[in-house]
C-alpha cells in the first residue's frame, strides 16, 4: 500500500456516481470519524487504525487525505443491513499494508461501538431528497437504454464496415493476383531471352578459348625448348641457394622464438606485478574505508546522537564507498560489503559480522536516531541497505554451510 493508504470505490459505486451522491445528499446523522477514532490523538492526524504489537500502541502511519467513504457512511442508516460490508471497505483503506490482517477485528470493534453509541435515525419528516433520487434513477435507466441502443447501432455499423472491408480485400487480392501473373510472365520471357544470350556468349567464348589454347600450346613448346637448357644450368644454383636459405631461415626462426619467449615472460611478469599492486592498493583503500565506517559508527553509538532527518542524513556513516547518503543504491551497497569486509576473517566471523549489520540497518532502528517522525527518504535508505545486507548474509551463510 506504500506510505499512504489509498481509498477504493469498487465496493460502493463509480467515482462519478459517488461524488454526485455526496453533493446531492449531504445529510448526515452521525460522525464515523469521531466514533471510529480515525484521527490518532497521539499525532493529531488520520493514521492507520491497526495495533502495532512491537510498539504496544496504535500504528502511526498516516493515511491519504481523500475519504469519501466517511461522508458516505455518515449518510446511511447505522442500523441498515449493508452497513457492515461498507465498514469492511473503510477498514481496508484505514489500515496500512503492515496491518491488513486486522481488517476483521477492526470491523467487529466498529460494529460494537456503533451498536453501543446508538446514533439517532433520520425521521420521516427530515429532508432526504427522495425526489432527486427518483429522478436520478429514472435518468440513469434512460441513459442505460440509450447506451444499449447505441451499442446495437455500433455493432450493426461494424458488421457493415467489416463486410465492405472483406469485399474490398477480395477485389484487391484478385487485382494483386493478376498483377503477379503478368509479372511472372514478363519474368519468364526475360529469363528465356537472357538464357539465349548466355548460350550465344558461351559458344563464342569456347571458340575463343580453343584458339587461345592452341596458340599457348605452340608458344609453350617453344618456351620449354628454350628453357630446358636454362633449367639444367639453374638447377644446381637453386639447390645451393635453397640450402642456404633454409639454414638462414632456421637460425632466424630460432632467434625469433627465443626473443618472443623472453618478451612473453617479461610481459606476463609485469602483468602479474601490476595486478598484485592494484589488488594491494584496492585492499588497502577498502580496509581504510571499513575502518573509517566502523569508527564513525562506534562514535555515533557512543554519543547517542539524535537529530532531525536532515542532520541524520549527514551524520550516519552510510555503507557506500563515498560514505554519502546520496550514493546509496543496491549496486553501491553490494560493492561496499563485497569489498570492504575484512579479508582475514573466516566464514563464521563473516556471517556474524553481516548479522550485526542486518540489525544495525533494520528499519525499526531508524526512529531510534530521529527525534521526529521518520520521513520517507530516511526510511527508504534504511530499507535499501537492509534488503542488500540480508541478501549478502544469506549468500555467506550458504557458502559457510557447504
Amino acid at each position: 500500500m506504500g506510505r499512504y493508504a489509498i481509498p477504493r470505490y469498487d465496493s460502493w459505486s463509480s467515482p462519478s456516481q459517488l461524488t454526485t451522491s455526496y453533493q446531492n445528499n449531504s445529510i448526515t446523522t452521525w460522525d464515523p470519524t469521531e466514533l471510529f477514532e480515525i484521527i490518532n490523538p497521539a499525532i493529531g492526524q488520520k493514521s492507520c487504525v491497526g495495533w502495532a504489537p512491537t510498539r504496544s500502541r496504535r500504528c502511526q502511519w498516516r493515511l491519504g487525505p481523500s475519504y469519501f467513504q466517511l461522508e458516505r457512511i455518515a449518510q446511511l442508516d447505522p442500523y441498515s443491513a449493508d452497513i457492515e460490508p461498507k465498514l469492511r471497505v473503510l477498514a481496508e483503506d484505514a489500515l496500512c499494508h503492515h496491518h491488513q490482517n486486522q481488517v476483521s477485528g477492526v470491523v467487529d470493534t466498529w460494529m460494537r461501538k456503533l451498536k453501543k453509541s446508538k446514533p439517532r435515525r433520520l425521521e420521516p419528516s427530515e429532508p432526504v431528497f427522495k425526489s432527486v433520487d427518483s429522478s436520478t434513477a429514472a435518468l440513469e435507466k434512460k441513459i442505460r437504454e440509450l447506451e444499449e441502443q447505441l451499442k446495437r447501432f455500433q455493432q450493426h455499423m461494424e458488421k457493415e464496415q467489416e463486410a465492405g472491408h472483406r469485399a474490398q480485400a477480395e477485389r484487391e487480392r484478385e487485382r494483386q493476383e493478376e498483377e503477379d501473373r503478368k509479372a511472372r510472365e514478363r519474368e519468364r520471357q526475360e529469363r528465356e531471352r537472357q538464357e539465349r544470350e548466355r548460350e550465344e556468349k558461351e559458344r563464342e567464348e569456347k571458340e575463343r578459348q580453343e584458339k587461345e589454347r592452341q596458340e599457348k600450346e605452340r608458344e609453350e613448346k617453344e618456351r620449354e625448348e628454350r628453357e630446358r637448357k636454362k633449367r639444367e644450368e639453374e638447377k644446381k644454383r637453386r639447390e645451393r641457394e635453397e640450402r642456404q636459405r633454409q639454414e638462414k631461415a632456421a637460425r632466424e626462426k630460432e632467434e625469433q622464438e627465443r626473443k618472443e619467449k623472453e618478451r612473453r615472460e617479461a610481459q606476463e611478469r609485469n602483468e602479474r606485478e601490476r595486478l598484485a599492486r592494484e589488488k594491494a592498493e584496492k585492499r588497502k583503500e577498502w580496509d581504510e574505508i571499513w575502518r573509517s565506517y566502523s569508527v564513525r559508527w562506534g562514535e555515533l553509538k557512543k554519543t547517542g546522537m539524535k537529530g532531525n532527518s536532515e542532520a541524520l542524513h549527514n551524520a550516519i556513516p552510510w555503507p557506500v564507498k563515498s560514505g554519502h547518503w546520496e550514493d546509496v543504491t543496491d549496486v553501491t551497497v553490494k560493492e561496499f560489503y563485497y569489498n570492504a569486509l575484512p579479508a582475514n576473517i573466516d566464514a563464521t566471523r563473516k556471517t556474524n559480522l553481516l548479522r550485526m549489520e542486518c540489525k544495525t540497518w533494520h528499519t525499526d532502528r531508524a526512529p531510534k536516531w530521529c527525534d521526529e517522525q521518520v520521513d520517507g527518504s530516511l526510511y527508504n535508505l534504511f530499507n535499501t541497505i537492509t534488503r542488500v545486507v540480508i541478501e549478502i548474509y544469506r549468500e555467506a551463510n550458504s557458502q559457510r554451510d557447504r
